[in-house]
C-alpha cells in the first residue's frame, strides 16, 4: 500500500512540474505593471508569456531569473531609460494565439 501511494504522489509531482505557468497579457504597459498582465500577476521564473495581438510591452527590469518561453504576437521592445536584463529559453513571433513550443 506504501508504494502505492507513494507512485500516485511521484506521477502527481512529475505531472504539476511539468504543467508551465501561462501568462498573457491584458494590455499594453510596462511589464513590472501587474495591470498589464491577466490575471494581474507579473510574470516569473519558469512561466511562458503571451504578448497578444494589440499590445505593446516593454521590458522594464533586470532579472536573471528565466522565463520559459515568450510567444509574442503584438510587440515587446525594452525600456532605453535604465538597464534590463530577459533571460528567455525559447521566443516565438507569430499572429495569434498559439502557444505551442513546436
Amino acid at each position: 500500500m506504501k508504494s502505492a501511494l507513494l507512485f500516485f504522489f511521484l506521477l502527481a509531482g512529475i505531472a504539476a512540474a511539468s504543467e508551465t505557468l501561462l501568462v498573457r497579457s491584458a494590455q499594453s504597459g510596462p511589464w513590472s505593471a501587474a495591470a498589464t498582465w491577466a490575471g494581474g500577476k507579473v510574470p516569473r521564473a519558469g512561466a511562458s508569456v503571451q504578448i497578444r495581438t494589440g499590445h505593446a510591452v516593454i521590458y522594464d527590469l533586470v532579472s536573471a531569473q528565466p522565463i520559459r518561453a515568450m510567444f509574442i504576437a503584438g510587440r515587446l521592445s525594452f525600456a532605453h531609460d535604465r538597464d534590463t536584463r530577459l533571460d528567455v529559453g525559447l521566443i516565438k513571433i507569430q499572429a495569434g494565439e498559439d502557444t505551442s513550443e513546436d
